[in-house]
């Protein structure tokens, strides 16, 4: 049973950190740096290595 406990524990955690959970030791996001256009959100995501089109 502990095994299962820590399995499930562990991807609690991760699953967490993925949807930017972390214990709030990061900084709220700025409404003034959010996403305006498409061509801001295309070089975002072409920054993370992704492409349009």
């Amino acid at each position: 049973m502990a095994g299962y406990y820590q399995e499930y524990e562990t991807f609690r955690l991760v699953v967490d950190e993925a949807l930017g959970g972390g214990g709030g030791s990061q900084p709220k996001p700025n409404e003034s740096d959010a996403i305006q256009s498409f061509d801001q959100l295309a070089k975002a995501f072409a920054d993370v290595g992704g492409t349009l089109g």
